[in-house]
């Protein structure tokens, strides 16, 4: 992601006038891809310099409320494509095998020491009942495949689950009207 997320003119000889769209988590290391605060906030493609169009995931009301509660900085707020999903559809599919988490916390939420203190403690006793317990933990890589196939499945009966990624595509639409695409 570094290499497509770098200054200068020559990947946009590479790119011969296509078009390339790049999506990032919006965790510390996704935030990090750029100094332009536009990117930042998530939810929209702009045009790097590159001639890439970027777009950080759009963080979700229930994990910005979550975050909130937790006392979490945004600056510390790990939001990956998992998250976007509401806890207990996660919850869910774990439940039918789909889905997992790993036992430590996000490396983004002990980046910083305070708030490492403040969490550690909650990462071992918050059970799966309670939302935050699927936000403080990580998804289990392993995992990945089967949760997106199980999703695949729900979204084809429940269209409305997809919602929250409904800025990213407006902003797609945008970008590609611009071009007269």
């Amino acid at each position: 992601m570094k290499s497509l997320a770098g200054e200068g003119k020559a990947l946009r000889a590479v790119l011969e006038g296509r078009r390339v769209f790049a999506l990032a988590d919006n965790d510390r290391a996704g935030r990090e891809l750029w100094s332009d605060g536009h990117f930042r906030k998530g939810g929209s493609f702009r045009r790097h310099a590159n001639g890439i169009f970027w777009a950080l995931l759009p963080p979700p009301a229930e994990f910005r409320t979550v975050m909130a509660e937790l006392g979490v900085p945004e600056g510390f707020r790990p939001l990956t494509i998992e998250q976007m999903w509401p806890a207990a559809l996660r919850e869910q599919a774990a439940a039918e095998g789909a889905y997992a988490t790993l036992a430590e916390p996000w490396t983004d939420l002990v980046a910083e020491v305070a708030l490492a203190k403040k969490l550690a403690p909650l990462v071992g006793t918050v059970q799966p009942e309670d939302r935050r317990f699927w936000y403080l933990r990580a998804a289990d890589p392993a995992k990945k495949e089967a949760f997106a196939a199980w999703l695949a499945a729900r979204l084809a009966r429940e269209p409305q689950l997809a919602e929250p990624f409904r800025p990213l595509v407006e902003s797609l639409e945008a970008v590609l009207a611009e071009d007269g695409a």
